[in-house]
């Protein structure tokens, strides 16, 4: 059983790409089809001690805005997707 999804982003978007993380985070649930510990009967998407930090590394050239229709969002949400499907299934013992 997992019990927490946390995320950690550090980039150099100026605007936070909360919403860009959180819909990879959810999307990465559903394809592993990660069902509710509450409620079997539905999805996860995610639980109430999820963490997510976002860190700006400060640097010279800032992107100014992130969603999933750019090509850093998209790259986040591929990153996120990534990472977090590796994540569920070395845990879950590589199922």
């Amino acid at each position: 059983m997992w019990e927490r999804y946390d995320t950690i982003v550090i980039t150099n978007a100026s605007y936070p790409p909360t919403v860009v993380v959180v819909e990879a985070k959810v999307i990465t649930l559903q394809d592993l089809d990660i069902r509710s510990s509450y409620t079997p009967d539905l999805q996860a998407t995610g639980t109430e001690t999820d963490n997510l930090v976002i860190a700006s590394l400060g640097m010279e050239l800032k992107v100014n805005y992130v969603s999933g229709h750019v090509k850093i969002g998209e790259m986040m949400a591929k990153a996120v997707t990534l990472a977090t499907k590796d994540a569920v299934i070395e845990r879950c013992g590589g199922k």
